[in-house]
């Protein structure tokens, strides 16, 4: 087979004109607007797949959802055997080494030539992230192509054309409703950029956003987007395109990060003061992916300007309501503050063209909603386990739930069941469960006579409506899992 053909077997590749809005534009007259001009490129990419297979088989723990069986089941018939090979135990060893994980896999994936070459189609040194450095990339890149060839990599992607033709042919839809000229209007930045959306299959339901700037070439951003809606035959399916579908705003959000991280590191010795008394207070509230100020700040104003997007398409006041509240409930309660600073922005665009322009003012705004922050209550840590533990000793009789200032016991507790269903609540015994004296603390205790089953998933949700500090404030949901091990 010539050796670009596989790109071509299962990559529909497909060139639009960027969409443009009717709304006003901001910050630019629409003659302005016309003159930024994008091209969208939506595909199933060989090169996303492959390494997303790759950090399955190395055991990374982001690409172990089991969002696509189906798709998953394949994988793991065609690929097992190979399990063993130097690249999957390499990769395995600089997650460890030098934090490979998330995006950094996709990010390394869009660096490349299209397979077999596997060509770094940039310097090594700027693969898109610091934490592929020269040394690992040459090493990884060798090991993957050896692998790309003794696992038979082409074999199974041929195997797959009809579920990638599937996934590619929803694509089109999505671009009705999607504004790629808003960019340009928000941010104030009129350098042309390809758009890339890239259907991330092998990445279950996680989506990243990545940019690119290559030599002689436009800037290149992407949203690689994970999986959310399956039918019965575990093909891609995609909900009816809209500025406030699902997927619009995931699209948004993982476009919006090629121009907010860039802006924030520029700027990080002026907000890192601001940005470390943010997440000192918010850190219980993220997932364990966001562990850095950085990150916190980068994801508060890309959720923030999701919102700013749905505004500036005429989006009803319920659904840009239900999307604060959505961004709220996953812990980002200062997000209302953020929006209102990107209000001030837009509606100041003669004093602020750029958005970097009104990053000076940013320490203000976290310095506020720290100061808000601190007077909710928040879930500091389980008192038996980490949250998220997968070797819970089934032997355990009690969770420990400590609060970062006292609790109100008169207020009562609000426990619901998580995600899974009550059939993986714990057996708890609400008479025998009760707080600490100095309110700190909550323990839940099991019934008489009941056991938590082995090798288990167990989950839970803590929420504010009965959950209250001595002076008044709800917690802020917190949500609770684990899995028990064998014995």
């Amino acid at each position: 087979m010539p050796r670009r053909s596989l790109l071509a077997l299962v990559s529909l590749l497909i060139l639009f004109p960027a969409q443009s809005s009717a709304s006003p534009p901001v910050g630019g007259t629409a003659s302005h607007q016309s003159k930024v001009q994008a091209a969208i490129q939506s595909t199933v990419d060989p090169r996303v797949e492959l390494l997303s297979i790759v950090a399955r088989l190395a055991g990374y723990e982001e690409y172990q959802t089991h969002a696509n069986p189906a798709y998953e089941k394949d994988i793991h018939a065609h690929f097992d055997r190979h399990a063993n090979h130097p690249l999957i135990a390499y990769t395995r060893r600089i997650r460890q080494t030098h934090g490979i994980s998330h995006d950094a896999v996709m990010s390394m994936a869009v660096s490349l030539t299209p397979p077999p070459e596997l060509a770094p189609r940039l310097p090594l040194s700027a693969l898109g992230t610091p934490r592929w450095n020269k040394e690992i990339s040459e090493q990884f890149i060798k090991l993957l192509k050896d692998f790309y060839q003794t696992a038979r990599c082409e074999d199974f992607f041929k195997g797959q054309a009809s579920r990638y033709k599937h996934a590619e042919a929803t694509l089109p839809a999505l671009f009705s409703s999607f504004d790629t000229d808003w960019y340009s209007r928000f941010y104030g930045d009129r350098t042309p950029k390809n758009f890339h959306i890239i259907l991330g299959l092998g990445n279950q339901a996680h989506s990243y956003g990545i940019k690119q700037e290559t030599p002689d070439e436009p800037e290149s951003i992407y949203a690689i987007m994970g999986i959310h809606r399956l039918d019965a035959a575990g093909n891609y399916i995609l909900a009816p395109a809209t500025a406030t579908s699902e997927e619009t705003r995931l699209l948004v959000h993982e476009f919006n990060h090629s121009f907010i991280n860039p802006a924030i590191a520029k700027h990080e010795k002026l907000l890192a003061p601001a940005g470390k008394a943010l997440l000192a207070e918010a850190a219980p509230l993220m997932p364990p992916t966001y562990r850095s100020w950085q990150t916190v700040l980068n994801e508060s104003l890309v959720r923030a300007a999701v919102i700013r997007y749905m505004i500036a398409h005429q989006s009803d006041k319920t659904q840009i309501d239900a999307e604060m509240n959505r961004q709220v409930a996953e812990g980002f309660i200062w997000l209302p503050e953020i929006v209102d600073f990107l209000e001030t922005y837009e509606n100041n665009r003669k004093q602020y063209p750029r958005f970097e322009d009104i990053i000076p003012l940013l320490p203000d705004t976290l310095n506020n909603a720290t100061a808000t922050m601190a007077r909710y209550p928040k879930v500091i840590s389980l008192g038996e386990f980490e949250n998220g533990n997968l070797e819970v000793s089934p032997g355990l009789a009690q969770i420990t739930i400590r609060f970062s200032k006292p609790m109100n016991p008169a207020a009562g507790i609000s426990i619901y069941c998580g995600t899974q269903g009550m059939s993986h609540f714990p057996p708890m015994d609400m008479a025998a469960s009760s707080y600490s004296p100095d309110g700190k603390s909550f323990t839940m205790k099991w019934k008489k006579g009941e056991k938590l089953k082995p090798h288990f998933d167990y989950s839970f949700l803590l929420k504010g409506e009965r959950f209250q500090s001595r002076d008044g404030y709800p917690l802020m949901n917190y949500p609770v899992s684990f899995r028990t091990s064998q014995q």
